[in-house]
């Protein structure tokens, strides 16, 4: 139902007053919300997919992209501590990737975040209107979570900005 309202309100142009743009923001954020806390109980492809759809129709407007970016920023950075642990940490340097090893003073605030992070496995997003959404996502979850939303947008490059054009 969420989504249908949601869809009818995103799917008009970007431009101009409508109750879509004044809302556009906060509508984006509680259906990222809705579908990872949905994640969390159950894999839901049915929910994720007509996410999916719908947004590949919303992609003319701003916070659609802006909104999901932090989603997958938040997800993403669990993700990599999940695959590469608190031990180090990686850095870009002229377009590869370098491994920074942990100095000891790190090793107390790693050993404190390892366990913070096994007793709770939470997802802080902090989102552009300085909300922010917690849930809590198992590893698993995580990595569902993770790939439904890679995947919402289709392809990255078909993103046009209308801005441009």
């Amino acid at each position: 139902l969420l989504l249908a309202a949601g869809d009818r309100l995103l799917q008009g142009p970007a431009t101009g007053s409508s109750l879509g743009n004044a809302l556009e923001p906060h509508l984006l954020r509680v259906l990222f919300d809705v579908c990872l806390r949905s994640s969390a109980v159950l894999h839901c492809p049915p929910l994720w997919k007509l996410m999916a759809a719908n947004m590949r129709n919303w992609l003319h407007r701003k916070w659609v992209i802006v909104q999901w970016l932090y989603a997958c920023r938040a997800l993403t950075k669990r993700l990599v501590r999940l695959a590469y642990g608190h031990t180090s940490s990686l850095h870009a340097s002229d377009g590869g990737v370098e491994e920074k090893k942990a100095s000891s003073d790190d090793a107390d605030v790693v050993a404190e975040a390892d366990k913070s992070q096994k007793k709770n496995n939470h997802v802080v997003i902090r989102w552009k209107d300085q909300q922010v959404t917690d849930v809590h996502l198992t590893d698993e979850q995580l990595v569902y979570a993770w790939h439904q939303l890679m995947h919402c947008i289709g392809d990255p490059n078909s993103v046009n900005d209308p801005e441009t054009e």
